[in-house]
């Protein structure tokens, strides 16, 4: 009795432990945000986040409708979407010029 006792213990730990670590998972992935590429640029850092983390070869395939790419930023996930020709002005924009234009701060 007192072995099945402590096996029933054990296996009600062992569940409570998976079911605590799985909430403690979820907490982790922060939240995926859809917005356009025209939305993306208001924001400096997730256009920065995106010049390091997109390469733009995935424009290299031409086909009709919305480009995507995912930018995680800050425990977000970013899935941006934009035509070709809106993806191709975002990667020539002079990045120079953009780092010394004020954060508007309104």
């Amino acid at each position: 009795m007192k072995t099945a006792r402590v096996v029933l213990i054990m296996a009600l730990l062992s569940v409570a432990l998976i079911g605590f670590s799985q909430d403690l998972r979820s907490d982790h992935r922060g939240s995926r945000i859809y917005m356009t590429v025209d939305q993306a640029v208001q924001d400096r850092g997730l256009m920065f986040a995106m010049y390091r983390m997109i390469d733009k070869s995935f424009l290299d395939e031409e086909h009709p409708g919305l480009y995507v790419a995912r930018v995680s930023y800050f425990r977000n996930t970013y899935v941006i979407s934009g035509t070709r020709d809106r993806w191709i002005d975002f990667f020539t924009i002079d990045r120079r010029r953009t780092e010394r234009m004020p954060e508007n701060r309104n």
